[in-house]
Formats: C-alpha cells, sequence, structure tokens
C-alpha cells in the first residue's frame, strides 16, 4: 500500500470473495473498470472461469479489457 501513496489520487481497497463477483460490485462506483486477461487457453478458461467474461456480462460501468503481452514489462524496461 505504501507504493499506492506515492501516486497521489489513487485508492486502495481489500476486498474478499470471488474476483468476478467482488470486480462487478466495485463497478457499480466506478466510471471506467480496466482489467487484464491472463489469456487462458479454452481449458483453462473451462476450469478456471474467465473474471473478464464474466465482467462483460455483469460491470455497471465501462470496461477496458488488456490483453496478457508475450513480455515482461519490467524487465524490457531495464534494458
Amino acid at each position: 500500500m505504501t507504493r499506492l501513496s506515492e501516486l497521489g489520487d489513487v485508492e486502495g481497497r481489500v476486498t474478499y470473495g470471488g474476483p468476478r463477483e467482488e470486480l462487478a460490485q466495485f463497478g457499480n462506483e466506478l466510471d471506467l473498470l480496466i482489467v487484464g486477461s491472463r489469456g487462458y487457453a479454452p481449458i483453462g478458461r473451462l476450469v478456471h472461469g474467465s473474471v473478464s467474461g464474466y465482467l462483460l456480462g455483469h460491470a455497471s460501468c465501462s470496461l477496458v479489457v488488456l490483453p496478457r503481452t508475450g513480455q515482461n514489462v519490467n524487465a524490457a524496461s531495464r534494458g
């Protein structure tokens, strides 16, 4: 949480429950919800479910889903 406080107008929040339901509920308080996608293969989605897919049908705010990339951004920025 210390790193979040350095960002200024960013609010950290801790919650307990299923990520799909908790994020959908959190979306009731937002104008825009941005989530990442792990990009599971079809079998992985069947086993684990898709949080972003669930949010597409249940989020009450605008939703942006950022796909997983094949490269680690932090490692790439270090050179």
